[in-house]
């Protein structure tokens, strides 16, 4: 039996549909870690664990990197976040988030104050890039 390339094509194309879905039906969840409490100290940060339940000391600041997640269906024409509000406001409240808690030597602290993490600065750094490059319009800030 023998397999065309095209077969494998649409199997591809098919199984893209289905991760594209999935990811797309998480970002209310993704939208619900993040403090959107203009009024909070806590503005823009994606750590419910640290913001709402107050369990840790420290953000986790990798959870920053959602904001390329919400970057990503904020510009795609075929998600129900396109161009809207809400999504952007959220990116943009992320971002100043994650400079807020940089260390001065552009480290992070992620799982105890002062921990220096220049795994979690690279990791959020290429988030914060794309991000950017996604939407220059926020670069200027």
């Amino acid at each position: 039996m023998r397999i065309r390339a095209s077969s494998f094509k649409s199997i591809k194309k098919m199984e893209e549909k289905i991760y594209f879905n999935l990811s797309v039906s998480q970002i209310p969840r993704i939208l619900g870690l993040c403090d959107r409490n203009i009024m909070s100290p806590t503005y823009g940060c994606f750590d419910r664990d640290y913001w709402h339940y107050k369990r840790v000391d420290v953000p986790f600041s990798t959870m920053q990197k959602n904001i390329l997640t919400l970057a990503l269906v904020y510009k795609n024409k075929d998600t129900p976040f396109y161009n809207k509000k809400l999504v952007l406001d959220t990116i943009k409240a992320g971002l100043d988030f994650w400079v807020k808690i940089q260390h001065e030597d552009g480290s992070f602290s992620d799982f105890y104050p002062n921990e220096r993490s220049q795994v979690t600065a690279a990791f959020t750094l290429y988030n914060v890039c794309k991000t950017l490059q996604l939407l220059p319009e926020l670069s200027d800030k």
